[in-house]
């Protein structure tokens, strides 16, 4: 067998100048005129969902919070970091319906949070996202998730301050509480010293 060189394969796949030309007629993409994906961390309530996009310095972000058609809710979020100029986008179709008019927003020094009304209250959902796929920069966040049952203890409304100070009450260890008219009447308990 004869080994291909170069002139064949060249004839086969066409010519290197002809794989260039169809490189310059294709868009070139480069990394800075591509949004960048931030990080979305999310915990819910029975009536809200709780969500904070990690995007730094950005004081002017454009958020659209919504429902489909007859469906379920979606976020889409856009904004710019003002100290890079680096721009931040994501878009999420959400697992349930939302109240736009009912959410909030807050634009602070290293992030942005929204607390996305949901349109009715009810159980937790599954997900935060609609689709059952891992969304590689969703993420719970811990430090503000509480779970159903956490949520009706809450409700409770326990209250410590109504209780009474605990100062006015005797400290049975400040006081010797086994005299010894006591202790000469109860003959069963052994003396432990």
């Amino acid at each position: 067998k004869r080994k291909k060189g170069r002139s064949e394969v060249r004839r086969r796949h066409g010519s290197v100048a002809d794989t260039t030309h169809v490189l310059e007629v294709l868009p070139r993409t480069k990394e800075k005129d591509m949004a960048h994906l931030p990080d979305v961390y999310w915990a819910q309530r029975t009536d809200k969902i709780l969500i904070t996009i990690d995007v730094p310095d950005c004081p002017q972000p454009k958020v659209e919070i919504g429902n489909h058609d007859g469906g379920d809710g979606y976020l889409k979020f856009q904004g710019t970091n003002g100290s890079s100029g680096v721009e931040y986008a994501v878009q999420l179709d959400l697992y349930g319906k939302v109240n736009a008019d009912g959410s909030k927003i807050s634009a602070g020094g290293r992030n942005v949070f929204l607390a996305i009304q949901k349109e009715t209250e009810g159980p937790h959902w599954p997900r935060l996202a609609k689709e059952k796929t891992k969304l590689r920069n969703v993420h719970c966040d811990w430090n503000k998730w509480k779970d159903e049952d956490e949520e009706e203890e809450e409700e409770d409304n326990f209250d410590l301050g109504g209780l009474d100070n605990f100062a006015k009450f005797d400290d049975p260890l400040d006081k010797d509480i086994h005299t010894e008219s006591e202790s000469e009447g109860e003959d069963d308990v052994p003396n432990l010293l």
